[in-house]
């Protein structure tokens, strides 16, 4: 388990990479209900996930005393069971390693980062389902996709009595680029961040976010219109055993040094039998339906 202090340096350097490269890829769970741990769970794999559902109950008018027969504070948590496991995995020969020194071990760790995020947020958004959520809000082509159908959408939620804060469009990236190209044209963002580096924002007053290869879910889903209680997610390691300890050359929980508690764990072990060294990098995870109420769903022709 013992590393020097250069190869404890470079681990760090590496793992900071990578945890900026989870934190990006793994934005869209920002815009749902979500805990961080950064401490293994003990002696339960549930987490207690804020929950707020709409309100839907009707203001009373006063007749002499306070009715609170339908008072209630709609303050709840939901357990959210953390039994997903994802990992990529590294391998190379003590030759490769001996024999190609510009190998950039961060560099190749932070791409499987990436991908890593990306499949962890198509698992958590397979629950979007219109058996879970309804009809789609909008049904549309890519190509005809812009800032008026995100308007449409606004109306749509305020109808349906969303709050005006906290409000998230995740979109399939063509769809995200077919609004960063309209927002191009008309330039009214507020800012140069769709010409300069592609990025949307905010519209209409959602804050956007994109999700490449976002899963259809066999019904053609390309996006959603998303409040925080729709989806509830939360996140915690699972550290091995002191036996499997022993046999690592490295164990190592990172966690977001910002503070959210996002942690990404990396293994590291040889096998002499083969000649070659192992490295893991994981993020343990779970999920549950919230308010359904609370995401409305976009989908393609």
């Amino acid at each position: 388990m013992s590393l020097n202090a250069a190869s404890q340096l470079k681990l760090d350097i590496v793992l900071r990479q990578s945890m900026r490269a989870l934190k990006r890829r793994l934005s869209p769970v920002l815009a749902l209900s979500t805990v961080f741990r950064d401490q293994m769970l003990s002696e339960t794999n549930t987490i207690q996930v804020p929950f707020y559902p709409l309100e839907s109950s009707t203001s009373k008018d006063f007749d002499g005393s306070y009715d609170f027969g339908t008072g209630d504070g709609n303050v709840n948590t939901k357990p959210v069971t953390v039994n997903k496991r994802k990992y990529q995995t590294l391998q190379m020969t003590s030759k490769e390693i001996a024999r190609n020194t510009v190998v950039d071990l961060g560099m190749i760790l932070q791409m499987k980062v990436e991908k890593l995020a990306e499949d962890v947020l198509t698992d958590i958004f397979s629950e979007v389902t219109a058996a879970n959520y309804g009809a789609p809000i909008l049904t549309t082509a890519a190509s005809a996709f812009d800032r008026f159908d995100v308007a449409d959408i606004r109306t749509a939620v305020k109808e349906a009595m969303w709050p005006n804060t906290g409000r998230s469009l995740l979109l399939e990236s063509t769809y995200e680029g077919a609004l960063v190209k309209d927002q191009m044209t008309v330039y009214s963002s507020g800012t140069d961040a769709a010409l300069r580096e592609g990025s949307v924002g905010r519209v209409a007053g959602f804050d956007i976010y994109d999700h490449p290869g976002m899963p259809t879910n066999g019904e053609n889903l390309v996006g959603a219109a998303i409040l925080p209680y729709a989806l509830l997610t939360a996140f915690a390691p699972i550290e091995p055993a002191e036996e499997v300890l022993h046999n690592m050359s490295a164990y190592r929980k990172y966690t977001d040094p910002d503070g959210t508690g996002l942690t990404l764990e990396y293994r590291a072990y040889g096998d002499p039998g083969s000649d070659t060294v192992n490295r893991i990098i994981e993020v343990n995870y779970g999920y549950a339906l919230g308010d359904t109420a609370q995401l409305k769903r976009i989908t393609s022709p």
